[in-house]
C-alpha cells in the first residue's frame, strides 16, 4: 500500500476517499463532490480487514478417512488444496461412475457483477462440461411459480415467449 493517506475509490456504491496508515486501509468515507454518499463504502475497512475470510479449502469431517459423524452436523475441518481437490475429484469421479452424470447439479447464487468470465451460473457449468455435463436448474423462483399459479388465477396455462 503506498504512503499516502487518502487516496480516490470508485465501487459499486460510489467515489470514496479511502484513509490508510500507509499499510492498510482505516476507513473509506463519501467523497466531497457526492451530494448523497452510500454508507456501504464505510463497510469496506472492515470487510477488508476481517477475520471472517475463507482462507482455505474446508470439508465436513466424516468425509475424511477414519472419521464418522452425522453428515451435515458435524463440524467443517480445513484442509489443503490437495486434500480437497483429491475429494472432488474421487467424489465426481464416483457419482459419474455409479449414476452418471444426470446425477451431478451445477447451479450458483452468487452475483453477477464481476463480469461474464466470473459469472457464478456459468462457472460450475462450464467446469462440468468437461466432464460431460450435468443437470441445471430452468428459470427462476418467481418465473416458475408464476407458471405454476397463474392457471389458477387466470384459467388456462401461461406461455412464455
Amino acid at each position: 500500500m503506498p504512503n499516502d493517506r487518502h487516496i480516490l475509490n470508485s465501487s459499486h456504491w460510489g467515489i470514496g476517499v479511502v484513509h490508510t496508515d500507509g499499510q492498510r486501509i482505516l476507513d473509506v468515507t463519501g467523497h466531497s463532490s457526492d451530494p448523497n454518499p452510500s454508507p456501504l463504502n464505510t463497510d469496506m475497512a472492515e470487510g477488508l480487514n476481517s477475520h471472517a475470510d475463507i482462507l482455505c479449502p474446508a470439508i465436513r469431517e466424516s468425509w475424511l478417512p477414519g472419521e464418522k459423524g452425522e453428515r451435515g452436523r458435524d463440524p467443517f475441518v480445513e484442509v489443503s488444496w490437495e486434500i480437497a481437490l483429491s475429494h472432488v475429484t474421487s467424489e465426481l469421479g464416483r457419482v459419474r461412475k455409479d449414476y452418471g452424470n444426470r446425477h451431478i447439479f451445477a447451479g450458483s447464487y452468487g452475483w453477477s457483477s464481476a463480469g461474464r468470465f466470473h459469472y457464478a451460473q456459468s462457472r460450475p457449468k462450464r467446469f462440468l462440461n468437461t466432464i460431460g455435463g450435468f443437470v441445471r436448474s430452468k428459470g427462476n423462483y418467481s418465473c416458475n411459480a408464476a407458471l405454476v399459479a397463474m392457471p389458477h388465477i387466470f384459467g388456462g396455462r401461461p406461455t412464455i415467449s
